[in-house]
């Protein structure tokens, strides 16, 4: 189940975040409430953002100021292929706090929020099956920290 979107910032101030590196592009920040039932029967709900990407002109003619609902929804994108080539680290689809990335026969997954205008959307997600090195990892973190938990 989803909620709207909602777009991110300071009420009364663009909600565009301009490159540092190159001011003719930027971002604007989305965020929505997700409540689903996990594969395990759990009822789960949490906060996901995204970011909407691209040239401050084309970012503005949207319209969007902070605070503002918007159709559509957040959608997870996972992908055998990084989203980013020059630091594909940024995106790996991790193993809860364990820190392991999650593997597809030995190749990482790397997962991404992005925000889609059709509300109908759906995830496309990739099931890992490194399961012995995400176990392992969960035993060494618990046997480290007795407060460790997922």
């Amino acid at each position: 189940m989803s909620k709207s979107v909602v777009v991110l910032g300071e009420v009364g101030k663009s909600p565009i975040n301009v490159s540092e590196s190159n001011s003719e592009f930027g971002y604007i920040l989305v965020q929505q409430k997700r409540t689903w039932v996990d594969n395990t029967g759990w009822v789960r709900s949490r906060n996901v953002t995204a970011q909407i990407p691209g040239a401050v002109s084309d970012l503005e003619a949207l319209g969007y100021e902070s605070g503002m609902e918007i159709s559509g929804t957040i959608v997870v994108v996972d992908s055998l292929t990084p989203f980013n080539t020059r630091e594909p680290q940024r995106d790996h689809k991790l193993a809860g706090k364990t820190g392991i990335v999650c593997c597809l026969d030995g190749q990482p997954i790397y997962r991404k929020n992005i925000y889609k205008q059709d509300p109908n959307a759906l995830d496309q997600k990739i099931q890992h099956n490194n399961n012995e090195d995400i176990r392992a990892g969960i035993v060494k973190a618990k046997a480290e920290d007795e407060s460790f938990s997922l």
